[in-house]
């Protein structure tokens, strides 16, 4: 009865009853946050032409975001289907409604178009520095203006970022494996990236070293119509709950825990 009653007022308010799905906008190939455990050594091997995720596989994605997208969906009362996003454009890919929530390592920028709205954020990170072994040519942010070859992923507002700090020998690269595997043959004397990516590899490759504290704090959040208002409230509101619960512990310690 008292469930009768809960679906109820929910249809009453317009929000999902419960036990509705929840669709999870989510890239693969795309650890630690999401990633098929069978090609994590390609992938950190630096391959860029694998073959597609099959559906048998994406069924079994593993990762950070992947375990916080369970545990939010819960929360809700919902059942989680993930759907398989391009993370170069799931933005457009959610208002185009082919999920109802972004929850990717996504974070809002200054193109991110208004009609999406980010939740509070589900975990912290920033920019920071890695170099391999005991070079010790990059000591600072300050030392980027010099190095011969600086490395980053893709991504114009990285790119952006080491202008700022006089790095002006720079390289993109498409893929973080590919980036890494430079930096640990000598191509780099450092690179700047995700700090949740490079302590994970650090874990893994003690020979990989983080030079400083992150540039910035930033912070992964869950992407929403903004159209969707009730969906946000509520998706804001388990996220508050799971931030605090032992749940959420439970599930950085396993991402982090790579390697050990």
């Amino acid at each position: 009865m008292k469930r009768f009653a809960t679906v109820v007022a929910l249809a009453l308010l317009g929000l999902p009853a419960l036990g509705a799905e929840l669709r999870i906008g989510i890239s693969s190939d795309n650890p630690p946050w999401s990633f098929v455990p069978e090609r994590l050594p390609a992938l950190l091997g630096g391959a860029t032409s694998l073959p597609p995720v099959t559906p048998a596989q994406f069924k079994g994605l593993s990762g950070l975001d992947v375990d916080v997208a369970k545990a939010l969906a819960q929360r809700l009362g919902m059942t989680p289907r993930f759907v398989s996003a391009s993370w170069i454009n799931i933005e457009k890919e959610l208002l185009e409604n082919k999920f109802d929530v972004i929850l990717s390592s996504w974070t809002p920028s200054r193109k991110t178009p208004a009609s999406v709205a980010a939740s509070d954020p589900y975990y912290s990170w920033g920019l920071v520095i890695a170099v391999h072994g005991a070079d010790a040519k990059v000591r600072t942010y300050r030392d980027l203006a010099t190095a011969r070859l600086v490395g980053y992923y893709a991504d114009p507002a990285v790119e952006q970022t080491l202008r700022s700090l006089g790095a002006t020998q720079s390289k993109s690269f498409d893929s973080e494996g590919a980036l890494f595997k430079a930096l640990l043959d000598g191509t780099l004397d450092a690179l700047v990236h995700d700090s949740t990516y490079v302590r994970w590899r650090v874990n893994d490759d003690p020979t990989i070293r983080v030079v400083g504290e992150p540039l910035n704090r930033l912070g992964y959040h869950v992407g929403v119509r903004r159209e969707d208002k009730d969906l946000f409230v509520r998706v804001n509101a388990a996220l508050k709950e799971l931030a605090a619960s032992p749940e959420m512990a439970e599930i950085k310690k396993k991402a982090e825990a790579f390697g050990k």
